[in-house]
């Protein structure tokens, strides 16, 4: 695989769960499986395992965090709504972390980027949700995307 080109100021975006207030420490993706079941788990993750590549890194697994994109949050944003609809119904918050990246990520195509040690992390805001509208608020803002209309 070849190594992506060096970024500046790319703005990215990962939700980790939280229960009861606090930070898992862990993906959203990753967390799935113990937070809902294997194989309610594995039925969510489903669209984005279509869409999604799972890139071989030549880097330690555990060092590498895998962030949306701009895009990414875009395309995604039904799916991912979805989801946290889910971890709501089960009492499971979520937090949303904003930042710039700027250096060389291990992986970035159009929806995601795999970063670990080869850049600079500029925290821009850390937001906590319980809810899917509240993300779609917060991602909408964060990302400068148009906010969905609501049904009503």
């Amino acid at each position: 695989m070849q190594t992506p080109d060096l970024v500046k100021d790319l703005t990215l975006m990962r939700i980790t769960l939280s229960f009861e207030g606090n930070d898992q420490h862990i993906g959203l993706f990753q967390g799935l499986p113990d937070a809902l079941g294997q194989s309610i788990g594995d039925r969510l993750m489903r669209p984005f395992n279509e869409r999604l590549p799972s890139p071989e890194l030549d880097v330690d697994p555990s060092s590498i965090t895998f962030w949306f994109t701009r895009d990414g949050i875009r395309e995604f944003m039904p799916d991912l709504n979805y989801v946290l609809a889910q971890l709501h119904r089960r009492s499971w918050g979520y937090i949303i972390k904003t930042i710039s990246f700027s250096g060389q990520p291990c992986f970035l195509d159009e929806f995601q980027a795999a970063l670990s040690d080869r850049g600079v992390i500029t925290p821009i805001s850390l937001d906590f949700a319980d809810t899917p509208y509240q993300f779609t608020q917060v991602a909408a803002a964060r990302m400068g995307l148009e906010m969905p209309r609501r049904k009503t």
